[in-house]
Order: structure tokens, then C-alpha cells, then sequence
């Protein structure tokens, strides 16, 4: 049985893999289901322990342009209109 901390590792390792979910857990021969359980729990416990997120910078230019950037603790970047205030909030939510 996996524990915490073996799969904290896993879930670290795959938020900086860059590969989808089924990639990551067909090279590690770990079950999707198995690893969707894990990650959401390693997810809950980071948030505890103020993992996530860590700031919220505002750049004057983008802001005038009307655009949000959105960059994940993995460097993965998405950039938005600030119009569109629901896309924006489920891709935090997707993290």
C-alpha cells in the first residue's frame, strides 16, 4: 500500500513531467483511479500546509490590455481575457 509520502513524490514528479495523467501513470504502472486518489489527497494536504499558489503578481501592461495570466507552481502558463471571469476561475479551480 502506497502512503503519503511515496505518492507526494509521485504527484511532485508528475506536476513537473509536463505529461498528461495517463502518460505519467502508465510509465509508473500506477492504476489512474489509484493516482487520481492520490493526488487529490496530496492536493488537500498541500492546501493545508499552504502549498498551491503562493502569490498574485499584477502586471500594469497586461491589466490595461485586459488579459490575466494564469501560472500554475508547475510553470505552466495560460493567459485569459479578464472578461472572462468564469474560464478564469475553473482553470484555479483546475489545480
Amino acid at each position: 500500500m502506497a502512503d503519503l509520502e511515496q505518492m507526494s513524490q509521485a504527484v511532485d514528479r508528475f506536476l513537473s513531467s509536463g505529461k498528461s495523467r495517463l502518460e505519467f501513470c502508465e510509465e509508473t504502472g500506477i492504476k489512474p483511479g489509484t493516482f487520481s486518489y492520490w493526488l487529490k489527497r496530496v492536493r488537500e494536504q498541500k492546501d493545508i500546509s499552504g502549498g498551491g499558489f503562493s502569490r498574485i503578481l499584477v502586471n500594469d501592461q497586461a491589466s490595461h490590455a485586459g488579459e490575466v495570466e494564469i501560472i500554475y507552481p508547475n510553470a505552466v502558463r495560460i493567459k485569459a481575457s479578464s472578461d472572462q471571469l468564469s474560464l478564469i476561475s475553473r482553470l484555479i479551480r483546475l489545480y
